[in-house]
């Protein structure tokens, strides 16, 4: 083991979206319990490698366009326009104390030959579930196995502020102009009522934002489930570092990509002075 770290102190390694994860655990850096349990043999174990993985979760509420709306678009399409999406609504729930943990994001769709679809997504900015990635055996071929266990806190929070959301945007689609848009709602429709069947309808047509966070995660050597320090270098190592949304310890309420360029702008400069 020390050989092979003493290798890894001639190298930088500045470690991309989810390849650090990965990275870590081809190097056998990671909790050494699920390596043991697929045949490999653990020479760092972190335990926080492949926790805390979280993103916003979401629900696509789809609805069937009025006469009206499907004319202002074959109006839009003559003149060569069409708009998907321009705007986002950001709202707070029952479950948010400050600011704001809900984005509303209306979205239409169209394909050649078929009619536009209109949707609203709906997506929940401060989650409280974790999940996990783990490795499904020590072959290279096989992907990983990634679970975000939405919708698995304990007190139902992060399903009651999501069924919020969907109780606006129904509140919403009543309101003029958009009830001059949409004539009825398609998806879920009376399948999602409560949180009860929101629980039920998110094992099949949940949705995440593309905000996959949290998995290499930042934090003090007092934190066991920490995996880097906070200049983003992996415990127990020299020169390894993580450089993006893994290493947050939780997500913003926002989309993640400013955050990860300020991320690796902050720690490019921090190597750029040790080199």
């Amino acid at each position: 083991m020390s050989a092979f770290l003493g290798f890894l102190t001639m190298l930088e390694l500045l470690l991309y979206f989810l390849s650090p994860l990965l990275e870590l655990i081809s190097l056998h850096i990671s909790w050494a319990q699920p390596l043991q349990e697929v045949g490999m043999l653990p020479l760092l174990d972190i335990p926080g490698v492949g926790q805390n993985l979280h993103d916003h979760p979401g629900i696509s509420m789809d609805f069937e366009p009025s006469a009206l709306a499907q004319r202002l678009l074959e109006e839009d399409l003559t003149h060569q326009r069409f708009f998907q999406s321009q705007v986002v609504l950001r709202a707070k729930s029952r479950q948010c104390s400050t600011g704001f943990d809900l984005h509303l994001v209306p979205y239409q769709s169209r394909k050649d030959g078929q009619e536009a679809s209109f949707s609203i997504m709906l997506f929940h900015l401060a989650p409280r579930s974790r999940g996990q990635v783990l490795l499904r055996g020590k072959e290279v071929h096989l992907p990983p196995k990634i679970d975000f266990r939405f919708f698995t806190d304990p007190g139902k929070q992060d399903a009651s502020a999501v069924m919020d959301g969907i109780d606006l945007i129904r509140r919403l689609v009543h309101v003029e102009p958009v009830a001059n848009a949409v004539k009825r709602e398609t998806e879920p429709g009376q399948r999602v009522r409560t949180v009860r069947d929101l629980g039920k309808y998110a094992h099949t047509d949940l949705i995440s934002y593309g905000h996959a966070s949290g998995t290499c995660k930042m934090g003090p050597p007092s934190d066991p489930t920490a995996v880097v320090d906070s200049s983003g270098q992996v415990y127990g190592t020299q020169n390894i570092f993580v450089a993006d949304a893994s290493l947050m310890p939780r997500i913003p309420r926002a989309p993640t990509n400013f955050t990860c360029f300020l991320i690796g702008l902050h720690i490019a400069d921090l190597l750029s002075k040790m080199m």
